[in-house]
């Protein structure tokens, strides 16, 4: 399954203290490059490298990091220019999607994370105003989930619309936004 790949990825590069997650570990005669999602595989990596194992305490260290996200992200719709009736909607939504992520989490799959991130983005973006950071979370997305790509350089384009430092900002989405890039070169 996908857990069983990415956990694979990332104890290999645990065990030889490398940062080489490639798919030719799985996929035999692909080469050294991404064949699928890369960015999960190096959030397993990290949490190997601070806890040694994956213990179950640290799924519950990603549900508070997901439960946190939603605290933030339902302060950022209150203190956003929405309707009443559309926050009311997003705090609804977010919580019947709630169960799923906790057990999309649980399984070991990257769908969680990702939603988290898109969490912390917007709430980055209108509350503290920290338009740099929500930039680099942005181009992270598509690093976990690649079908996010078009949907990330949309958002993308909007908010550089609405900014002036458009420089800074592109430079701070296209940083991670090209990992993969960087991987197989």
């Amino acid at each position: 399954d996908d857990f069983a790949r990415y956990y694979l990825y990332a104890k290999n590069m645990f065990n030889n203290n490398t940062l080489w997650g490639g798919d030719s570990l799985f996929f035999e005669d692909v080469g050294k490059h991404y064949v699928t999602q890369p960015g999960y595989r190096y959030f397993i990596y990290f949490e190997l490298l601070l806890f040694r194992d994956l213990y179950r305490f640290v799924s519950f260290l990603n549900a508070g990091l997901y439960v946190l996200a939603v605290f933030f992200f339902h302060r950022c719709v209150y203190n956003s220019f929405l309707s009443r009736k559309l926050q009311i909607c997003l705090v609804v939504l977010t919580l019947l999607f709630s169960p799923y992520l906790i057990k999309n989490l649980l399984m070991g799959l990257p769908e969680w994370l990702t939603i988290t991130l898109i969490m912390w983005m917007c709430y980055l973006y209108l509350v503290p105003k920290n338009r740099i950071m929500a930039a680099f979370l942005l181009g992270l997305i598509p690093f976990l989930r690649q079908n996010m790509l078009i949907a990330v350089l949309l958002l993308f384009v909007w908010i550089l619309i609405k900014n002036k430092q458009k420089v800074v900002l592109a430079i701070s989405f296209i940083l991670p936004l090209l990992l993969p890039i960087y991987h197989n070169l």
